[in-house]
């Protein structure tokens, strides 16, 4: 009988607090439905990338050299630890479209007569690729999908002085490039960057009389040690040909960048876990400690009469079992609607094939136990402290919520508004419940802060990327299908518009240091005059007379253990060359290396040469790009405001995750300021019943109510900033030590989208407080004898 008394007392306590344990259900649910969500749709991505790896072969090792004839490859059946291999031909072109259009490109002749199950294609739209028909190519599809080629297309090839006539004969996809191909001059996918053709091997070796390959691909026998496998292909290879790069699939650019973006955000997305789940318990403790706190007097009794305080704790974990069966069902559609909304949307934005979704069990039952935990931990301490007192203690129900001492001089200022009642009462009911006051603004200041976090995360995101576009000098980035004589530049400069041309030489080397060994790119630029600027975070940048000086990429140079001032080996091919590290800069390039341009070409053995250039114009770079594209050997050209505008885009919505959890931590902030203030509002129902005893008008009464709300909720407000910037410096520095330095900006932009919906609640958060209030009896008010 006692229990279903307890319990029928529970239940009618819940079903009055109904909508403000709704409100921390759903603080609840979010938070875990993001949880779920974005880490099921991260393992999904991967999951994707790995699944087609598997279906289509893909090869585990690359080994790209100088061209050479098939004949002189050295054959490798007999290396242990390789399954099957094959060689291509990978060759930079320029594409010209049906309508006249030239774009940058990539042509890979395939042996159709190999029976290497190596890299095959899937072939989306047309038919396949066939030896008798050389000139029947294949378009990569994100290419294809970006300029609208479709099968039975004429398109033209240049490659060198060659000119190609091509029909397309379908759209393909290939694992290569699952992700868009990158930028030629930024580590981006970006769609319509690069055109691959994939082609018959006759289309290049018909004209040559002789098989050209520059590129050996590899599959690893079972069970065999990747490193051992790759030391010995390396060394059988070097045999008979010029090494230029042996790359394994995960340094290759379509799995390296999914990597290095997938895992910022597996680094970054606990950060923004940890700050919405702290947020969520601190203010759920607060609404339990207050709830709790209204229900003291009548736990009093009921521990005055001799219910043992186990079955009074069971009646409370009544109304907290429905708050987390309630978080549940709301977390269950929230996750999925976060799985799809960034699963979909940062694969299009890659360029990425339709990702295979899924909410993962482990990750469900994480979530689903968090919500039990935190529903746990928020319920638990105040009732314990509860508990702890005597009945006397209880049914005295003294407020501690009221602070009546102190504040004399702010007290004093107050009381000059008598005359102003509808602003003097709110100001004396917050100074005399601070303590009350203060936890409310610090639960709504810590919501919205969160909400505004999240959006100077992601807007210093943005930000650090156009500064470091506007860092460089250059305005047009070219490069060449081969490498040129710094004496054949001469046309360059020529071009009406260019006002400075500098060349760059690029290659790829090793460096190792104690026993560390690091694949690298090297880049080559004028020391110290270079239109390339570096973010430099500790040591120096190039300068004039720099001769064996590299400044290295931030996480390159943690993984080699090296800083400013040690020295490092870098290998290229069979020499070996010291360099001293003169610095440490912050790129979105892994593996990036810089190093003077005369000392680049003399560690490459190409003394006087360059692989592009960079180019500053005295007008629009438009006409001069336009121009560009016309001339032989020319492979890619980009100019820079429209690399930043792609780029921007870009990340714009790979960044969709900061949105999505932006948007759900806004509408958390609001149901938090709704439910605190009105709380707040709620405990004082008998103070303001007095003032309607005393004849004040329900309008009054009403401006007082919304007064006191719109008082609470501007100080959160003004709260927020502080604790939005705190926070937001917080994720931007667990982004910078997974990829690059973020610099924190704020912008007026963010601060509106999250204050402006906060503003826009302060009259829905008043209006139940008004309702409760305004339609209470006044006799029922007078029973109670509690008049303030």
């Amino acid at each position: 009988m006692r229990a279903t008394m307890t319990l029928v007392w529970a239940h009618r306590q819940a079903w009055g607090m109904r909508y403000r344990l709704l409100g921390i259900a759903a603080i609840l649910g979010i938070a875990a439905g993001l949880f779920i969500g974005i880490y099921s749709s991260i393992d999904s991505l991967y999951s994707t990338r790995d699944t087609y790896y598997r279906q289509l072969s893909a090869a585990d090792l690359e080994v790209t050299f100088v061209p050479s004839d098939r004949a002189n490859v050295p054959d490798l059946d007999d290396v242990e630890g390789v399954a099957t291999w094959t060689t291509r031909l990978m060759s930079p072109g320029q594409l010209v479209l049906a309508d006249g259009s030239r774009h940058a490109s990539t042509v890979i002749t395939r042996d159709l007569a190999d029976p290497a199950p190596i890299d095959e294609l899937q072939v989306l739209q047309g038919t396949g690729l066939e030896r008798e028909t050389p000139n029947a190519v294949l378009i990569e599809r994100t290419f294809a999908d970006h300029f609208g080629v479709e099968p039975g297309d004429a398109l033209t090839l240049k490659v060198g002085n060659a000119r190609y006539d091509l029909d397309v004969a379908g759209i393909a996809l290939s694992p290569d490039y699952l992700l868009a191909p990158s930028s030629p001059n930024y580590f981006v996918p970006l769609k319509g960057a690069v055109g691959v053709v994939f082609a018959p091997h006759r289309l290049i070796a018909d004209r040559l009389n002789f098989s050209l390959v520059n590129s050996v691909r590899v599959t690893y026998a079972q069970g065999a040690d990747p490193a051992d496998v790759r030391q010995r292909v390396r060394e059988r290879l070097s045999e008979r040909l010029q090494i230029d790069a042996v790359t394994p699939r995960s340094q290759q650019f379509g799995s390296l960048f999914l990597k290095v973006d997938l895992d910022a955000f597996a680094i970054f997305v606990p950060a923004i876990i940890l700050v919405f789940l702290v947020a969520t318990v601190i203010v759920g403790l607060f609404l339990i400690v207050r709830w709790i706190a209204a229900q003291k007097e009548t736990l009093g009794v009921y521990m005055a009469l001799g219910y043992p305080n186990r079955r009074l704790v069971l009646a409370q974990c009544y109304p907290m079992l429905l708050v987390a069966v309630c978080a549940a069902v709301i977390a269950i559609p929230v996750a999925y609607a976060t799985l799809y909304d960034f699963g979909l949307i940062y694969a299009d934005a890659l360029g990425m094939p339709d990702p295979l979704l899924a909410v993962r069990p482990a990750y469900l039952g994480q979530g689903l136990a968090g919500v039990l935990l935190c529903t746990f931990l928020m319920a638990a301490w105040p009732l314990a402290r509860v508990l702890r007192l005597t009945p006397q203690e209880a049914v005295r129900g003294v407020e501690a919520s009221r602070s009546r001492g102190g504040g004399g001089r702010v007290m004093r200022l107050v009381s000059g508004l008598r005359n102003h009642i509808t602003v003097f009462y709110p100001l004396r009911s917050l100074m005399r419940g601070r303590v009350v006051t203060g936890l409310t603004v610090i639960s709504v200041g810590l919501a919205l802060g969160v909400s505004l976090s999240y959006l100077i995360a992601g807007d210093s995101y943005l930000y650090t990327i156009d500064r470091g576009f506007d860092r460089d000098r250059w305005d047009v980035s070219v490069g060449f299908m081969v490498p040129m004589w710094s004496d054949e530049l001469g046309p360059y400069r020529s071009v009406d518009g260019v006002s400075d041309v500098e060349g760059y030489l690029r290659g790829n080397v090793r460096l190792s240091d104690d026993g560390s060994r690091e694949p690298a790119l090297l880049t080559g630029v004028p020391a110290g005059t270079s239109m390339r600027r570096t973010n430099i975070t500790s040591g120096r940048g190039l300068q004039p007379g720099d001769e064996e000086a590299i400044v290295l990429e931030y996480n390159l140079a943690q993984r080699l253990g090296v800083e400013p001032g040690d020295r490092l080996t870098v290998e290229r091919d069979d020499d070996t060359f010291s360099a001293q590290v003169a610095g440490v800069f912050s790129g979105t390039t892994p593996g990036a290396v810089y190093a003077p341009l005369e000392t680049v070409q003399r560690w490459l053995d190409m003394e006087d040469q360059v692989t592009g250039i960079l180019l500053r114009t005295s007008g629009a770079p438009g006409p001069v790009a336009t121009e560009l594209r016309r001339m032989d050997r020319v492979a890619s050209v980009t100019p820079k405001d429209e690399l930043t505008r792609k780029v921007l885009d870009l990340t714009s919505q790979i960044l969709s995750i900061i949105y999505v959890t932006t948007a759900f931590s806004v509408v958390v902030a609001v149901i938090i300021l709704i439910a605190s203030t009105s709380f707040t509002v709620m405990e004082r129902r008998q103070e303001y019943g007095v003032l309607r005893v005393l004849g004040f008008a329900d309008g009054t009464v009403r401006r007082m109510l919304v007064g006191e709300v719109a008082l609470l909720g501007f100080m959160g407000i003004v709260l927020s900033m502080p604790i939005g910037y705190t926070i937001a410096r917080f994720l931007n520095a667990r982004l910078s030590d997974a990829w690059f330095l973020v610099l924190t900006d704020v912008s007026w932009q963010s601060l509106a989208v999250a204050w402006l919906p906060a503003l826009v609640a302060l009259p829905l958060a008043a209006a139940p407080s008004v309702r409760t209030i305004l339609t209470t009896p006044l006799v029922q008010l007078l029973r109670q004898r509690r008049l303030g």
